[in-house]
């Protein structure tokens, strides 16, 4: 996300649920319904979850807990494999958490990079 500096020190990562086809580099604007944690060999990395705002499938979806239990099940398996995809490295899924933590990380986040 621009503007934002995680933990890490690069900017925060964030899985934009839609339903509609997209390409990389394409801007979506989304609503934070939550945050992943993953494991990593350096520690514990955020992942914002959100979801596109003028996608009808999500438009009562405000919070985590709004989405069927499946599909946050999902959401950490993803994030189990898709850094031995990129690198090789492993990851751990460490849970989720609701809208008010992923709000409060993405504020850390932006206040990180205020200051860097």
């Amino acid at each position: 996300m621009p503007g934002t500096v995680g933990e890490d020190g690069e900017p925060l990562d964030a899985l934009v649920l839609l339903d509609e086809p997209t390409y990389p580099g394409i801007w979506v604007a989304a609503r934070v319904i939550g945050v992943s944690w993953i494991g990593t060999r350096t520690g514990r990395e955020a992942k914002l979850l959100c979801v596109a705002l003028r996608d009808p499938a999500y438009e009562d979806v405000h919070d985590l807990v709004d989405l069927p239990r499946h599909v946050v099940r999902e959401i950490g398996q993803f994030f189990d494999v898709y850094k031995q995809l990129d690198d090789g490295t492993t990851t751990t899924d460490e849970g989720q958490d609701g809208r008010q933590v992923a709000i409060r990380v993405l504020a850390e986040a932006r206040a990180r990079h205020r200051r860097s």
